[in-house]
Parts: C-alpha cells; sequence; structure tokens
C-alpha cells in the first residue's frame, strides 16, 4: 500500500471533475509557464513531458529524462501554483513497485494527479 499524504490540489481536482463540466487545460512546462496559465485564468494545467524535456534537455520527450528530473520539473512548476497541475508520470519509470513510488512522489511534491501511457 502506498503511502498517503494530505494533498488539496487533488481535492480541487475532484472538484472541478465533480462539475461535469469540459475542463481545458494547457499544458505547462515549468515554473513561469504554469504560472501565466494560471494568470491567464486556466483552472487545471497538464506538465507535458515533452515540453518538460524540451525546455530542461532541449531534446524530444524520448524517455531521456529520468524519474528524479521529471519530479523536479514538476516541483518546481507547482511552486507558484494555486491551481492543481496533472503531471506526466511517462511509463511510471519502471515495475509496479516504481510507479507507487511515481505517484507517492508526485503527490509529495502537490502535484494533482499523473498521468500514464
Amino acid at each position: 500500500m502506498a503511502p498517503t499524504f494530505p494533498n488539496p490540489m487533488a481535492d480541487r481536482l475532484r472538484a472541478l471533475i465533480a462539475k461535469n463540466e469540459l475542463i481545458k487545460m494547457p499544458c505547462c512546462f515549468d515554473g513561469l509557464s504554469a504560472r501565466l496559465i494560471e494568470q491567464a485564468g486556466f483552472d487545471l494545467t497538464f506538465l507535458s513531458g515533452f515540453g518538460a524535456s524540451a525546455s530542461r534537455l532541449g531534446a524530444p520527450d524520448t524517455g531521456l529524462m529520468s524519474y528524479g528530473e521529471v519530479l523536479d520539473q514538476a516541483r518546481n512548476a507547482m511552486q507558484p501554483l494555486n491551481i492543481p497541475m496533472i503531471a506526466d508520470g511517462d511509463t511510471g519509470y519502471g515495475n509496479q513497485m516504481n510507479i507507487v513510488r511515481t505517484v507517492a512522489g508526485f503527490a509529495q511534491a502537490g502535484c494533482a494527479a499523473v498521468g500514464f501511457r
């Protein structure tokens, strides 16, 4: 069982979903882009794996970024935010135990949810 952490952003995301309305969710890639999305009036953002990789490494999202690098990018993007952010969890960075760790890490960073492919 994964550890649980209080996560007010997850609660805010649930409330948005409960409205049963279309939610526009522009992608961010760092703290500045996340803050600009919030300032533009959006209620939700998504940390794009491609955007994070392009801004951090200058390379496409081809699995070059490690779990730690993506988690660091998520922490930095969440820092200025008062809206929920969903993070790109890529493939989970390994097996089932790694996926548990990935979800817990993003939750601790303040992300509202994690998307996997």
